[in-house]
């Protein structure tokens, strides 16, 4: 068996990092900074990474040469606009295709080298956040953050109760999601992404169907899941705010190429999550 495989097929749960319950009131009052987390060691990398397709008129490069990395625990922003190679680049950073040219590594491991089975447990390392969240329409609450670990045959009750209490929905247990709000159900979709204690979690414009203030609170709530678990964090958006809010650096896209990644001063982060103090920071500027 190869050093590679080997470390795929770790089980999720064997890991140091795992946490029976997190506490959230330890974190939840804490700022990001930049010198909060020393980054430990690369978890995403992307070496000189071209993906093309076949299109009626020709072949169409969606990404073209990009070369990146991630490291453990950071809040990491993906900024473009549409067409920019920020979908693709979300494909290839949970395995679901391979790049055309290059690598993509997740905890130093070439996802192009593994065979289905071991893809599938690496899968379960990348949790994934989507923007029209997702849920199962017909299964509640609890039995959709349970989904996960169902597809792997295991059964955490106790840690689902802790994501519950982590996402502040213990309440909403048994509802559906039709009785949830937008907030809510962005709550249970990232409860339901933590659910097999990934290494990365993926958000795909988690916030760009929400309202300023539930927002605000949905990003806190991914700053405790990087605190609280040790994820990393990576935000794929087009909302400048997001990423100024919570993220560390941003890599900006363009036509499919990486133009630059920028550091986020700490001091441009919006502090507060007053929706009057944003539409003045916005209107009298």
């Amino acid at each position: 068996m190869s050093t590679s495989r080997a470390h795929v097929d770790d089980a999720p749960g064997d890991r140091p990092q795992d946490l029976a319950k997190p506490n959230r009131d330890d974190t939840a009052s804490q700022p990001v900074t930049d010198a909060s987390r020393t980054p430990a060691r690369p978890v995403v990398e992307l070496r000189d990474v071209s993906k093309r397709y076949d299109a009626d008129r020709g072949v169409v490069t969606a990404l073209d040469d990009v070369t990146l990395t991630i490291d453990e625990r950071e809040m990491f922003g993906i900024l473009g606009e549409s067409g920019a190679g920020k979908s693709t680049l979300l494909r290839l950073l949970g395995g679901l295709e391979h790049p055309s040219e290059g690598t993509v590594h997740i905890d130093g491991v070439d996802l192009a080298s593994l065979d289905r089975r071991a893809m599938n447990r690496m899968r379960h390392r990348i949790g994934t956040v989507f923007q029209g969240f997702n849920l199962l329409g017909n299964r509640t609450v609890r039995q959709n953050i349970e989904l996960p670990l169902r597809i792997q045959h295991r059964r955490d009750p106790e840690f689902v109760t802790s994501l519950l209490e982590f996402v502040s929905l213990a309440d909403r247990s048994g509802h559906y999601p039709a009785q949830l709000s937008g907030g809510e159900k962005q709550r249970i979709a990232i409860a339901r992404a933590l659910a097999t204690r990934p290494n990365v979690l993926l958000c795909d414009e988690p916030t760009s169907a929400l309202d300023t203030n539930t927002t605000a609170d949905i990003l806190r709530l991914l700053q405790n899941a990087r605190d609280e678990f040790g994820t990393t964090v990576v935000i794929v958006t087009h909302e400048l705010d997001v990423v100024k809010t919570v993220c560390a650096r941003a890599a900006v896209f363009e036509r499919g190429r990486l133009q630059e990644i920028l550091t986020v001063r700490a001091s441009d982060r919006a502090e507060s999550t007053s929706y009057l103090e944003h539409a003045r920071a916005v209107l009298d500027s």
